[in-house]
């Protein structure tokens, strides 16, 4: 039975599964500068109202992958934990690199997630990491979605261009919404780093 699960994780598309939302961030979306990052404020925000629309309580369980770490150049990264961590919820956070900070595992991305994570969690999340990987994208979004509970909610987000948007599209089978008024980029954000005027940012919502 591992094995015939193994191999649907790294060969299979995903099935099963409803997208609730896929399209650009606006300037017109809920966000907070205080998260620090020009995408993050609006991400970090769309995040936790997602998961209070949907009904999140404590007890549900939460996988925060590719979370940030200790000492990361923004600490935006450990007040997010902080937020998630306060609401009661079972968090773990995942990411590569190693943390004293409690909840907080190593896991990579480019691996396949431990068997006992598999259809485990009520939530999974991943926040502007994809387009950062040298990897197939769509078969991370698959390890992702591997741990999402039947009912449960995979909430991901990322920049582009970085993001293998194509590829990504024909395995949801859905077209990304790119023609929102005011999208955001680095320049017009609530928290602009002018850096980062080239790019915009999006997310996915997905329901097994």
């Amino acid at each position: 039975m591992a094995n015939r699960k193994e191999r649907k994780l790294v060969t299979g598309p995903i099935e099963d599964f409803d997208v609730l939302e896929f399209r650009n961030f606006s300037t017109d979306d809920p966000s907070d500068p205080k998260w620090g990052a020009w995408s993050r404020a609006y991400e970090y925000e769309w995040v936790l109202n997602t998961l209070e629309k949907l009904g999140a309580k404590p007890g549900n369980t939460v996988h925060n992958t590719s979370w940030g770490f200790e000492g990361g150049p923004y600490t935006c990264h450990k007040e997010f934990k902080d937020a998630l961590d306060d609401r009661g919820y079972e968090t773990l956070h995942s990411d590569i690199q190693l943390s004293t900070l409690p909840r907080t595992t190593l896991w990579n991305l480019l691996e396949d997630p431990p068997s006992d994570w598999w259809e485990a969690f009520d939530f999974v999340i991943n926040v502007s990491t994809l387009e950062e990987v040298n990897g197939n994208h769509v078969q991370i979004l698959r390890r992702l979605f591997s741990m999402v509970k039947k009912g449960g909610y995979l909430l991901v987000t990322f920049d582009l261009p970085g993001l293998q948007l194509p590829a990504i599209e024909e395995e949801v089978e859905e077209n990304y919404d790119n023609n929102i008024d005011n999208k955001i980029n680095g320049a017009n954000s609530i928290f602009p780093e002018a850096r980062f005027s080239y790019l915009t940012a999006g997310k996915l919502l997905i329901q097994r």
